[in-house]
């Protein structure tokens, strides 16, 4: 399990999450994007920081990650 540092958020109500993404993690315009809860609403993450690194950009943690998907708990 990876578990990452949330550094730089916001409030993004103007995205539409498709059906079988309510459950993962996506990136979208240089952020990463949880959904929560209802069809519009999702969490945009612009920084996070893995444990005893330095805090990075969404973007570069996405590189980072090789086509493998993040799945919310």
């Amino acid at each position: 399990m990876l578990q990452l540092k949330i550094i730089t958020t916001r409030v993004c109500q103007d995205v539409e999450i498709q059906d079988g993404e309510q459950d993962y993690v996506t990136f979208k315009k240089g952020s990463l994007v949880f959904p929560c809860g209802r069809r519009y609403t999702a969490l945009e993450v612009l920084e996070v920081q893995l444990p005893g690194k330095k805090a990075i950009t969404a973007a570069a943690f996405w590189n980072g990650l090789r086509g493998q998907k993040l799945k919310k708990l």
